[in-house]
């Protein structure tokens, strides 16, 4: 096999140098045979060295074209200045070579034809045209020597041919064997996409599963919340965006009434300045805030809840919406406040004791003392009785102011 290169560029060149080789055998041959005009063949090396020239410094088309069109030329020179040696043969060997010189088609038949037409032009003159043998030459060597060397360079294109047919079934073969590969690959890929799709699938469904879980567990929280807690949510400027069912009711607005406006409007004015600056503070610095606050309701009362203010962003991000979750302790705080007042009016009474009773059932009993003990006399019994009762009306008058005083506070603790 011959492992010559079948690219554009390789088969000008081996066509060049099959060219090159050809044309000095039978420059040889001429010399041998005592032919005159030996050096006509030479005029072929400088055309095909300019091929070889040509395709080396990348100039394909040039070489091409120089090959093509050089060798019909000197074919046509050759052929009309040394007839009946066979020299048109070249014409067809040139045709032959069409398929490795050219690429299109058309290009293709376009140059076959204008190698049979030069060929049945020179037939047509070598019948019609007289024909004086020249004694030098030996033309049954030479036509004979043409028709083989014509036919070996139709043999070297059909090996090129083979050689061509050869190449792009390897090549197509290796494309196939690529393809096959690429293919397969393709198909693992797939495999492998589709076992990672069901993986997806099945981890889809137990998110899915997990967020319907939690969101079941989210709701329920949003029940307790709902039942049980006051919940708002308000703005980076104090102004509500949601509340829930039991703050409305707690403060007796309706929902239109409380969303968009500040948070001031249930202010019920126990807490300071200091206080509430501290909260809001707190809060916009993106720290929580937990503490007990008294609001005032819409028709006037007031109601009390243990909340905690959660920025919603953290101390990372910019807060912007606040979560607002109270627990109602005012019941609690009404008891503490019951608890407080209790706790004076009894601090009162046994103040007012000490200093209203306590004097004269001391009078009294020193009095009792000194009549049991025959310390008093006669005359100083009357004076003693009369001391006696006036104490007994103090006490008789504390005792009423006592009971007085506790109904009188009874009725404002209730």
């Amino acid at each position: 096999m011959i492992g010559w290169d079948l690219s554009g560029k390789a088969a000008v060149n081996n066509l060049a140098l099959i060219m090159i080789v050809i044309a000095s055998g039978f420059t040889l041959t001429l010399l041998i045979t005592g032919v005159d005009k030996w050096f006509y063949v030479l005029s072929a090396l400088p055309i095909y060295l300019s091929v070889l020239w040509a395709n080396k410094n990348q100039k394909f088309t040039l070489a091409s074209s120089l090959l093509l069109v050089g060798s019909l030329l000197l074919i046509s020179f050759w052929s009309f200045t040394n007839r009946r040696v066979a020299v048109e043969m070249g014409y067809l060997a040139l045709a032959c070579s069409l398929p490795v010189l050219v690429r299109s088609v058309r290009s293709m038949v376009w140059w076959f034809l204008v190698c049979l037409t030069l060929f049945l032009l020179f037939r047509y003159y070598d019948a019609t045209t007289p024909f004086v043998p020249d004694p030098s030459i030996n033309y049954l060597i030479l036509s004979n020597s043409i028709i083989v060397t014509s036919v070996c360079i139709v043999f070297i294109q059909i090996i090129s041919f083979r050689e061509l047919a050869f190449h792009f079934s390897t090549t197509l073969k290796n494309k196939n064997t690529q393809l096959d590969k690429v293919i397969e690959g393709k198909e693992k890929i797939e495999k492998e996409l589709q076992a990672r799709n069901e993986e997806m699938q099945t981890l889809t469904e137990q998110l899915n599963w997990i967020v319907i879980q939690k969101n079941s567990e989210l709701q329920v929280y949003l029940d307790a919340i709902n039942v049980n807690i006051y919940s708002a949510i308000s703005d980076n400027n104090g102004r509500f965006v949601k509340v829930n069912d039991p703050l409305l009711k707690a403060s007796g607005y309706r929902s239109d009434e409380l969303i968009g406006n500040h948070f001031k409007i249930l202010d019920s004015g126990f807490h300071s300045g200091f206080f509430l600056a501290r909260l809001e503070s707190t809060v916009k610095s993106g720290n929580p805030w937990r503490g007990e606050f008294k609001s005032r309701a819409k028709d006037g009362s007031y109601f009390w809840c243990d909340q905690v203010i959660i920025p919603i962003g953290g101390k990372t991000e910019t807060v912007n919406y606040f979560l607002t979750l109270g627990l109602p302790i005012t019941e609690r705080k009404q008891t503490e406040e019951t608890r407080d007042k209790t706790l004076n009016l009894l601090e009162t009474i046994a103040f007012q004791t000490s200093h209203k009773v306590r004097g004269p059932l001391a009078r009294i009993e020193g009095l009792v003392n000194l009549i049991q003990r025959d310390l008093v006399s006669k005359e100083e019994l009357k004076m003693v009785t009369a001391k006696l009762k006036d104490s007994s009306i103090e006490v008789n008058l504390a005792t009423s102011d006592l009971v007085n005083f506790v109904n009188d506070h009874q009725i404002s603790i209730q």
